[in-house]
């Protein structure tokens, strides 16, 4: 009991933010307006993402976050450091240059606000731009 839980906490709050987005997008984008009623796990909702969209970049590393989540669910005196974060990690490198000194859980907060801006409905020209450059 006298163990902080602060880094589960924005863990789990991290995933909670990245499915609240990832919902958004399969309505919005997907046009699956009944996805409430499918009642889809998480894992199978980021498998419903698209290869050919610029989300599909993030999705590697929205697998890891649920995998390390699931951890969580399952022993809460679980350590993690920077080397469990693998696919965040280096998706973080692509599109970040300041991740080099953040920790494990600065690296999730980073992650998913990366995550939940590919998430969001794009404007349809800035998406044309994005397939263009994540296609090379």
């Amino acid at each position: 009991m006298d163990k902080s839980y602060d880094e589960i906490a924005i863990l789990l709050k991290c995933h909670l933010i990245v499915e609240h987005y990832l919902d958004i997008y399969l309505v919005e984008e997907l046009g699956l307006k009944e996805l409430k009623k499918a009642k889809l796990n998480f894992y199978n909702k980021v498998n419903l993402l698209p290869e050919n969209k610029v989300v599909y970049f993030v999705k590697p590393g929205i697998i890891k976050l649920n995998n390390l989540r699931n951890k969580v669910a399952h022993n809460l005196n679980v350590e993690f450091t920077k080397d469990d974060l693998g696919q965040i990690l280096f998706i973080l490198k692509i599109a970040r240059e300041d991740i080099e000194n953040c920790s494990f859980i600065e690296s999730i907060e980073k992650f998913t606000v990366l995550a939940c801006t590919w998430l969001s409905p794009p404007d349809s020209k800035i998406q044309s731009y994005f397939v263009e450059s994540t296609s090379h």
